[in-house]
């Protein structure tokens, strides 16, 4: 019984130190920071000096505006831009249109609650481009009107301590793995 107490928290203690592992130390092994069991969307792992960030993509209610943020991910883009708009209740990163417009898309189980990850846009509803957030605190009165595309599922406390201009060292996508 003491042997089996000692294993598990070796395994905690190994996967925190899996999760928290310095930017430039290489990828976290593929599975190893995806919580939810039941679900089988990919997630996002955003590295920061303030630690990581793991959220959830829903691809499911959100496939157009997960496929091409995911593509953004996958191929380096954030790598090096900072928050630049860091306030209580968000944080927020990318860069103009650069990318190319998405149209907005939006359900009605998606909601902008603290740990939602959206696209950022201009007045126009199909202007979402690179930019995304991060929400800090609820802000239903964004609900129907910009596109959520993730939920944080670690790392909230990462987001709150966020300073302005804090560079993403990168993003990497990871297939869901059971824990």
């Amino acid at each position: 019984m003491a042997a089996s107490g000692a294993v598990g928290v070796v395994a905690v203690v190994l996967g925190a130190i899996l999760l928290v592992q310095a930017p430039g130390n290489g990828p976290a092994p593929p599975g190893s920071v995806c919580p939810q069991a039941v679900s089988t969307h990919r997630c996002a792992v955003i590295l920061t000096a303030s630690g990581t960030v793991v959220f959830e993509v829903e691809e499911t209610f959100a496939p157009r505006t997960s496929s091409h943020f995911i593509a953004l991910f996958e191929s380096g883009y954030y790598s090096g831009l900072p928050w630049h708009r860091v306030e209580d209740w968000v944080i927020q990163t990318g860069q103009g249109t650069a990318v190319g417009n998405i149209n907005l898309e939006t359900h009605p189980s998606l909601k902008n609650v603290r740990g939602a990850v959206a696209v950022a846009r201009t007045d126009d509803p199909n202007s979402g481009s690179s930019q995304f957030y991060i929400l800090r605190n609820d802000a239903s009165h964004l609900d129907g009107g910009y596109a959520v595309f993730g939920t944080v599922r670690q790392g909230m406390d990462v987001v709150d301590a966020i300073a302005l201009n804090e560079v993403i060292s990168g993003i990497q996508v990871v297939d869901h793995y059971p824990l």
